[in-house]
């Protein structure tokens, strides 16, 4: 409930606008995903980390992989992998540039010699710069920074701060949704009965088979209860603060559609 509130405030902004698309007196208007492209911010790929090993990372990861991962968890992308995808990146501009669109960059930021922010919830280490789109949406002639629920992700729209009071000074609004505190209650619960937790979860050995044990994330390992509760309309994520991705959300004109997760799920 609170998304969709949020997100019918951004929709009330672009119907009550003139919805012109010549006549905008603003830097930013972009009402759809298909209009030619103007210009872009493209992000970068130095300085990335692997988002710590905590609760909302491990709703997007399976239960194969999270062992893995877990020995990755808050350290730095290995240099060639970011060469290679610095090179890609370098090319990607050169094309956009070769088709006239005007290619702006955020600041450089490097989370790898960053250390550990803290916040009165929680604290965390940086993830990423590469993807300007998951925490910034453009509704019309309005920027709004996204409530992301990474705490790895926090000051993701810092590095872009000095493009976005361009566009704002450019006649553009400018909205930073209410950033979430990320505390415990924000992410989904599942309740279990023993019988029903798969083999190599954790070994409980107690005989008491009705036994309730309280899973802290959501159920990861198993496809079948994880899409049961999709269908019961119990993701990830609860309803106790404003948190959503940019990247969640598709504009066609008046109309927006939203999929509620969390780029995961």
């Amino acid at each position: 409930m609170l998304l969709c509130k949020f997100i019918q405030l951004a929709k009330n902004c672009v119907k009550n606008s003139n919805f012109s698309f010549i006549r905008s007196k603003s830097v930013v208007s972009s009402y759809n995903e298909w209009d030619p492209l103007e210009e872009i911010i493209v992000g970068r790929a130095e300085g990335c980390m692997h988002p710590p090993a905590t609760r909302e990372t491990k709703i997007r990861i399976t239960k194969e992989n999270w062992e893995k991962f877990q020995l990755k968890a808050s350290t730095p992308y290995p240099s060639d992998v970011v060469n290679k995808a610095k090179k890609q990146v370098d090319e990607f501009i050169n094309v956009l540039k070769g088709e006239g669109v005007v290619v702006r960059r955020p600041e450089k930021i490097d989370y790898t010699k960053m250390g550990k922010y803290k916040t009165p919830n929680f604290e965390s280490t940086g993830y990423i710069n590469t993807c300007p789109r998951d925490g910034t949406l453009i509704i019309g002639e309005e920027i709004i920074e996204a409530p992301m629920s990474f705490k790895s992700r926090y000051f993701e729209t810092e590095p872009m701060k000095d493009l976005f009071n361009e566009y704002f000074e450019g006649g553009a609004k400018w909205t930073l949704a209410p950033k979430p505190r990320m505390k415990s209650d924000l992410y989904y619960k599942v309740i279990l009965k023993k019988n029903t937790l798969k083999v190599g979860i954790k070994k409980y050995r107690r005989r008491r088979e009705l036994r309730q044990i309280v899973i802290e994330n959501f159920p990861y390992y198993d496809i079948k209860e994880r899409t049961k509760l999709l269908h019961e309309g119990k993701y990830g994520l609860t309803e106790k603060e404003v948190a959503f991705d940019a990247a969640d959300i598709i504009r066609f004109g008046k109309d927006i559609f939203v999929y509620r997760t969390i780029v995961i799920c």
